[in-house]
């Protein structure tokens, strides 16, 4: 399920709808009807990220299946959350 940010812009409501797999992402302006118009879009494919960096909970988590095979693994403490 994609997360959604909405926010002002140009005078309307806006919003960046974002996965977290690799996405294009979109910019849009909020229609009356709940759809919305494309305002920009990223002209490549956009990675997600799978732990936020601005969270205190997720800061120091990263997700790395190839190498550590975890996917909330600590950096800090160096152990996988997983179990």
């Amino acid at each position: 399920m994609a997360r959604r940010l909405r926010f002002r812009c140009r005078k309307q409501l806006c919003a960046v709808c974002r996965a977290s797999i690799t996405k294009p992402v979109f910019i849009g302006e909020v229609r009356a009807d709940g759809q919305f118009d494309v305002v920009w879009k990223t002209p490549t494919l956009v990675p997600g990220d799978a732990w936020s960096k601005y969270l205190p909970g997720s800061k120091d988590l990263v997700a790395d299946w190839v190498t550590l095979k975890c996917g909330n693994y600590n950096t800090v403490t160096k152990k996988c959350g997983g179990a």
